[in-house]
């Protein structure tokens, strides 16, 4: 009888736990708007880095490694977890977006916010 009683009381806080870790508030189902990316991202990996700037509808982009640098800009849109880039030639680019704290993720590629 004892232990039918442990049991139960296991059973009532258990419940009740997964009540509390069930009705936590997540960030990453948030859909995203330009505003939230708004600043500079930069992943600097070995011997190369990629710097993102993201402002006002307009973004820029540089990266490189020891031997050169480059560079593209244009304007952008967030939407349905996509950012839209239409670079300043007029090439268009939709990529993959998630934020997660200070981690933004484009197409797979990890940035932090600085």
């Amino acid at each position: 009888m004892k232990n039918v009683k442990l049991f139960g009381l296991f059973m009532i806080v258990s419940l009740l736990s997964l009540t509390f870790v069930a009705c936590e508030k997540s960030d990453v189902n948030k859909e995203l708007t330009a505003k939230d990316i708004e600043g500079t991202w930069v992943q600097e990996p070995r011997s190369s880095y990629e710097v993102w700037w993201f402002e006002d509808g307009e973004f820029e982009n540089e990266w490189g490694d020891d031997y050169s640098d480059y560079e593209d800009w244009g304007t952008y849109t967030v939407s349905d977890g996509k950012l839209k880039l239409k670079y300043e030639d007029g090439y268009k680019e939709t990529l993959s977006i998630s934020l997660k704290g200070d981690i933004l993720t484009i197409d797979g590629e990890e940035y932090e916010r600085k």
